[in-house]
């Protein structure tokens, strides 16, 4: 009766399943047919191939209508005990036998509740099912990057978080403004023609643009860095076009979702963000755009701390690093 066969019809890993966890109660019924023997003669037999049962309901495992609920120990958590391997299902044959008639059922956890009952296993708040889908890549990240576990479903959308983050880095950059138009006159020599985009963390804001870049005659621009901008000078004429532009520098996504055993197995604490797929590890592959790794690590935090509910933070490894620019940083590590 409970749980229904085959919740999860769609999931080609599972042509025949149940949808159970450890702390449900499942349910059974028998039909005598012809119904005219003694209901307390029908015995109800369970055999599980993980754990035991509790809670029979009858004691006796006697009658037409029987309950249980699935019984296993995990053991507690400690870093690097867990598993990169798909987790064993539950399973379960349920027997009703009458004299020397009997009927078995087998009940085996599909592959989201397989997933489901690691969270519980781990003391951790339970996904649903409907959490639970297949991930798919997006622009500048495979499939293969954004799930990297045994299983084919995730959690979340840790790919969507990363492309977000990665498009935002490409266009801080070189993000410098256009204050005037080029060709502007009667200026003060001192006015700005192009000033620096986005305040980056730790550094505050880069001008990327050189005097008279892309002037209309090179040969009489006059136009000046003064401070941390692009002015005028003595000729009153803006003459400097912006650098500002997207561009397309490589980032590494070396994590997104873990299943909690896979979080264990990497060390990762219990309550690590990973498993519940808003947080994603960004690599810096190679500098570019005329920036320095630290430089570009301040982009990436910066870039992830724009987006709305986003925060972002360096790490060396598994410890937080509070200045960007440290150059023992080894990934970014975000989340929604």
């Amino acid at each position: 009766m409970e749980p229904p066969d085959n919740p999860n019809p769609q999931d080609a890993d599972f042509a025949t399943n149940f949808s159970f966890l450890s702390t449900d109660t499942i349910l059974a019924r028998a039909v005598l047919t012809p119904n005219d023997g003694d209901p307390q003669r029908l015995m109800w037999h369970v055999r599980p191939a993980i754990g035991t049962i509790k809670n029979p309901i009858p004691a006796n495992m006697r009658g037409l209508n029987f309950s249980f609920q699935p019984e296993i120990t995990h053991p507690p958590y400690r870093p690097s005990n867990g598993s990169k391997n798909r987790s064993d299902p539950l399973s379960y044959d349920i027997e009703a036998r009458f004299c020397t008639n009997g009927h078995v059922v087998t009940i085996t956890q599909d592959q989201k509740d397989i997933i489901r009952q690691e969270y519980v296993n781990h003391g951790l708040t339970v996904p649903a099912r409907e959490d639970l889908s297949v991930p798919t890549a997006t622009t500048n990240f495979s499939v293969t990057e954004i799930n990297s576990t045994s299983y084919s479903i995730i959690l979340g959308d840790p790919g969507g978080l990363a492309q977000d983050i990665r498009d935002e880095y490409d266009n801080l950059i070189y993000d410098d403004t256009q204050e005037v138009p080029i060709g502007t006159m009667g200026m003060m020599p001192i006015d700005r023609v192009v000033g620096p985009g986005a305040v980056i963390k730790r550094i505050g804001a880069i001008l990327d643009t050189p005097p008279c870049n892309n002037a209309p005659d090179p040969g009489t621009c006059d136009d000046i860095v003064l401070g941390n901008a692009v002015v005028a000078g003595p000729n009153g004429i803006a003459e400097t076009e912006a650098v500002n532009r997207t561009t397309n520098l490589p980032l590494r996504l070396n994590s997104t979702w873990r299943n909690p055993e896979r979080n264990e197995s990497v060390g990762g604490v219990k309550g690590s963000r990973h498993q519940f797929g808003n947080a994603v590890d960004l690599d810096i592959l190679d500098p570019g755009g005329g920036k320095s790794v630290p430089q570009l690590y301040c982009i990436l935090e910066t870039a992830a701390d724009s987006l709305p509910g986003v925060s972002g933070f360096t790490e060396h490894l598994g410890t937080q690093i509070d200045d960007c620019t440290n150059t023992t940083i080894t990934h970014l590590h975000a989340q929604r």
